[in-house]
């Protein structure tokens, strides 16, 4: 995704065009990207090198937590 125009808006409507197309469960393929993410030290510094490509802030992946 390039910056465009506000955040927001650009990833309303990625995610509203993206829903159309997909058949799986959103919050599971969330879940799955963070868990790859978060425990690797090499794929979190390809994702700081992607956040600094777009000049955005790094910040740390939440976890889910089910009570």
């Amino acid at each position: 995704m390039v910056k465009a125009n506000c955040h927001c808006h650009t990833d309303h409507h990625a995610a509203r065009h993206l829903l159309k197309l997909i058949s799986c469960d959103v919050e599971s393929f969330v879940l799955k990207v963070c868990h790859a993410f978060s425990h690797s030290s090499k794929n979190v510094s390809d994702l700081k090198e992607c956040f600094e490509f777009l000049q955005e802030e790094y910040h740390q992946i939440l976890r889910h937590l089910i009570r």
